[in-house]
């Protein structure tokens, strides 16, 4: 019996100290946003600028997009730890269809 409630306590310890490494690792659900602004360039073949906007605030993360404050661009905030440039620029580029085509690059940010 005694031998028995050993490695309980042994399996007990090893679960915590697992569980533990793991919240080490694992960012937990309260962590605070890390927000950014960039500058992306849009442009592609009769794209137009509302369609590159509309992408981009589909995107989980993505806070807010300013296409008005400078022609051909985008101004946007995002939480980095929810989205990155890349996707963003995915996001732009899959809005292509058969009569556009659309891009955006980073500018600035």
């Amino acid at each position: 019996m005694a031998m028995s409630r050993a490695k309980t306590v042994f399996r007990t310890a090893c679960v915590v100290a697992a569980l533990s490494l793991l919240g080490l690792l694992v960012p937990t659900a309260g962590a605070e946003p890390e927000f950014r602004r960039v500058t992306l360039k849009l442009g592609g073949q009769s794209c137009a600028d509302h369609v590159a906007e509309s992408a981009l605030l589909r995107l989980r993360g993505v806070v807010m997009v300013d296409i008005e404050a400078r022609r051909g661009h985008a101004i946007v905030d995002f939480d980095s730890s929810r989205v990155s440039v890349p996707h963003m620029l995915q996001a732009v580029a899959r809005k292509s269809g058969e009569n556009q085509v659309c891009t955006a690059h980073l500018v600035a940010g």
